[in-house]
C-alpha cells in the first residue's frame, strides 16, 4: 500500500486504476466511486473493488465519461523481482 499513496498523493485528483496481476484494483475513496458508478462488486474485506485487465478500456472510457479523471498505473516488476524488493 506504500507504493500506492506514493502514486495517489500525486494524483489525488484523479481515481487510480492500479494493476496488479491480471487485475486493476481501486482503493479506498476511489472505490467507492467505482463501486458505484461501474457497478463493481466489493472485494474481501478491505475497501477495494477490481475488474479484469481486458475491461480497462471499457470502465476507463465509462468514467471518463461520467466527468473523472483517471490513471492507470501498470505493473512493471516482475514476481521474482516483487519477491527480492519485499525480502530486502
Amino acid at each position: 500500500m506504500l507504493q500506492y499513496w506514493g502514486v495517489k498523493k500525486q494524483n489525488y485528483d484523479k481515481i487510480l486504476l492500479f494493476k496488479l496481476g491480471s487485475f486493476y484494483e481501486i482503493f479506498y475513496n476511489d472505490a467507492f466511486t467505482c463501486h458505484r458508478v461501474l457497478d463493481l462488486n466489493w472485494m474481501g474485506q478491505k475497501v477495494k473493488v477490481g475488474f479484469p485487465e481486458k475491461r480497462l478500456e471499457k470502465y476507463a472510457s465509462i468514467l471518463v465519461e461520467n466527468g473523472y479523471k483517471v490513471a492507470v498505473v501498470e505493473q512493471t516488476e516482475s514476481k521474482r523481482e516483487m519477491d527480492k524488493r519485499i525480502a530486502q
